[in-house]
């Protein structure tokens, strides 16, 4: 068993790991920021282990809402209906 938000993630990792490896390999070497942005994904995902493991609940639905007014601000905060 597992929760819908889990199964979304899987479909996307999914897509993404059918996609050709050495063109995504050529993307993030050629990527001027692709150090960068994976040191920031390091550093994202150390923040969320840290709330987790801290039993932080305020933290992590703050972190949360952080995420979602981002997606937001993207337009892609809301779920879309068909």
């Amino acid at each position: 068993m597992s929760s819908t938000t889990f199964d979304a993630q899987l479909d996307v990792a999914v897509e993404v790991a059918r996609e050709n490896p050495h063109l995504y390999f050529e993307i993030q070497s050629l990527n001027d920021y692709g150090t960068e942005s994976l040191t920031a994904l390091l550093h994202a995902v150390e923040r969320l282990r840290s709330v987790v493991r801290a039993g932080d609940e305020a933290g992590f639905a703050a972190l949360m809402e952080r995420g979602r007014a981002y997606l937001r601000g993207r337009g892609q905060g809301e779920r879309r209906t068909p």
